[in-house]
Parts: C-alpha cells; structure tokens; sequence
C-alpha cells in the first residue's frame, strides 16, 4: 500500500492529468501482480486494457487478471489465472461493479505505479459466488 499520499501524485483525479509520453514513447510501470513488476507500455495502451478488462467485466459479471496482461501484450503466467474479479461479489460487499485502476507516480521516480481500489482476489473466493 501507499506509505505517504502526499509523495504521489494519482490518476484518476481532479486536476491531475492521465501520464503522458512525448510522442506516445512507453513509460515504465510496475504493478505487483504482473510476473517482474516492471514492464514498459504507452499510455494509450495502458488506457486500452483499462477499458477492455472493465467491459469484459460488465459483459460477464468476472474478469481475470490474465486478460489485463493479455491485454498489454504481456505473457500472461498460471498464477495470474488465478486471481480474478466478481461483479457479484463486489456488489455483495458494497462496491459497484467497476475496476478501479490508480496510477501513481512517487515524487522523484521516473516510473508509475498502478494500483487497484479493489484489488483481484484469488478465483478460489470468487467461486463462492457464483
């Protein structure tokens, strides 16, 4: 989790653009579930599997974490097979159905960080409710 809010600046939020790259040149991210960490992509590729990942979600109710990798181009591993998101179950805990995504960038680093507001749990609890 984040140490200190105040050293990271976050998307999405008012005021604070999405990260942008001079003439669409990847970025490095880092993300703790992709097998790594680090991997390079374009801003617009990030936003892409985004939105995918979101409507397969709505579409189906789930979504893997596999298909965010796949999305980006990035092999994807068995592990990340195995963790996934429920629309049911987040409405059963309150949530609405929708996968947040947070990019953050430590004040000084030249690389962003993603983060999810509910992050993808094993499939294992995810069956629960089907």
């Amino acid at each position: 989790m984040i140490a200190n809010d105040k050293d990271f600046a976050v998307w999405p939020q008012e005021g604070i653009p999405f990260p942008k790259a001079k003439d669409a040149k990847p970025l490095l991210f880092w993300d703790e579930f992709i097998p790594g960490n680090f991997y390079y992509a374009t801003t617009d590729r990030i936003k892409d599997a985004m939105y995918h990942l979101n409507r397969n979600f709505t579409i189906r109710g789930y979504a893997l974490y596999s298909e965010f990798l796949e999305f980006l181009n990035i092999e994807p591993t068995e592990d990340s097979t195995r963790y996934g998101w429920s629309a049911y179950k987040m409405a059963c805990e309150g949530w609405y159905p929708w996968i947040d995504f947070y990019i953050w960038q430590k004040e000084g680093e030249d690389w962003y960080r993603i983060d999810y507001k509910y992050e993808p749990l094993p499939v294992s609890e995810l069956e629960e409710y089907d």
